[in-house]
């Protein structure tokens, strides 16, 4: 009996360890437990989707990202089912595909960053993230506008919870400096050599330390101005001039260089797994609540306009899942909720919070969804459920919510 109990254990234990540690990795549950909900950091910049099997890697749903060479970048935030844990063996993969309709220099980017960390990553406002990613992918050649599988083996240095994709600060700048280097010629040698070549800028101050740099730049400069240094020849120390600003939706990069891209890549089958597992298939882990009379439900994926009741179009594929439930379900009622956080007035905040909740009712009933059925109230900021001292805890405390009657 003993034997048996523990063979039992053990199978238990492989199977609690076989498990994919990204929840919701294919976008499909819509109304997915908050705390492991896929965010973007700054907000409502929203692309997810639901596309239909033809265009899906699998299943019906894809989210995605835009990526910019010289603007705001957007980035995909989850916290994982369980930490990774220093020392182990990870495998990630997923799954993308180029948007056929914002390419703008699209071959110009080389590579996608991910970045394990233990804070939820909140801008509010788009905005680069200067956090440096411990894996860096390399993008394919050609094949992009086709689904193609990123796939990569980490082992971190400490337990992490949460996981961030994108194209990070740090990202750009390797890229750029990558680029610097092999533009100048430094270390590609050439597969034909007629002459003698011309001797390559020195450029190991690059990787000098940051102190050491500016004290090696310094001194280059005084030996250059003591030289005769011509004044239309440019400095080759100063860095390159980027400015960055929100950038229009599918219009071209605001910076026109030979490296410019402006971009946007759908995702699906996200899949964090230990690699000794690597035989096994990576399970979805459903952290989606029973849907069931009496339970409360938030929509974390319905969005407004700042400080207005006014839905943005990135809602429309929460409020389309919750019509189905309302379809499946014809004889369940339900009331939404609106909640703010506390800063402001209270009699505005309770104001707002009603008119968002009853624009989610206006939308159900425009979708025919019978108005009987529906009820919208407003609590302001009298019912948190984060602590309002902080900007994390404010952004859980803006909400919208059903209750299932």
């Amino acid at each position: 009996m003993r034997i048996v109990l523990h063979i039992v254990l053990i199978c238990l234990s492989v199977v609690a360890h076989a498990q994919n540690l990204v929840p919701n990795p294919g976008f499909e549950d819509l109304f997915t437990d908050p705390e492991y909900q896929w965010v973007q950091p700054q907000g409502a910049s929203y692309h997810y989707a639901p596309v239909g099997e033809a265009h899906s890697h699998s299943g019906e749903y894809i989210n995605g990202i835009c990526m910019y060479s010289h603007a705001a970048n957007e980035y995909l935030h989850i916290k994982l089912v369980e930490p990774v844990k220093a020392g182990e063996e990870y495998i990630l993969e997923f799954s993308m595909i180029l948007a056929d309709y914002k390419d703008h220099g699209y071959a110009n980017q080389r590579y996608l960053g991910v970045y394990f960390g233990n804070e939820v990553l909140d801008t509010r406002e788009p905005s680069d993230l200067y956090e440096v990613p411990q894996i860096r992918f390399t993008l394919p050649d050609s094949g992009r506008y086709n689904w193609f599988t990123l796939h990569d083996t980490i082992t971190l240095d400490r337990d992490f919870a949460y996981m961030t994709i994108g194209y990070f600060d740090a990202t750009r700048e390797f890229e750029q400096t990558e680029r610097y280097l092999e533009d100048r010629g430094f270390d590609l040698p050439s597969e034909e050599v007629q002459e003698k070549p011309e001797p390559k800028e020195d450029m190991s101050w690059l990787y000098l330390p940051p102190d050491e740099q500016k004290a090696y730049i310094k001194a280059e400069r005084k030996r250059a101005k003591k030289k005769g240094k011509k004044e239309d020849e440019p400095d080759r120390f100063a860095p390159p001039k980027v400015i960055y600003q929100p950038a229009d939706e599918l219009a071209p990069p605001s910076i026109q260089t030979p490296y410019s891209f402006s971009v946007r890549y759908y995702f699906d089958d996200i899949c964090l797994r230990l690699a000794d597992l690597d035989s096994l298939a990576c399970t979805p882990q459903s952290k989606s609540p029973k849907l069931e009379p009496g339970q409360t439900i938030e929509l974390r994926s319905v969005f407004f306009e700042s400080g207005s009741a006014q839905l943005i179009n990135e809602s429309e594929s929460q409020l389309l899942a919750l019509k189905q439930v309302l379809d499946q379900h014809p004889e369940w009622k339900i009331e939404v909720q609106g909640h703010t956080d506390n800063v402001g007035q209270k009699q505005a905040n309770q104001l707002l919070s009603q008119e968002r909740a009853a624009a989610v009712v206006q939308w159900l009933t425009e979708h025919s969804i019978d108005a009987d059925r529906l009820s919208a109230v407003g609590f302001g900021d009298t019912k948190p459920i984060g602590r309002n001292d902080t900007e994390e805890g404010r952004r859980q405390n803006r909400r919208v919510a059903f209750l299932i009657k």
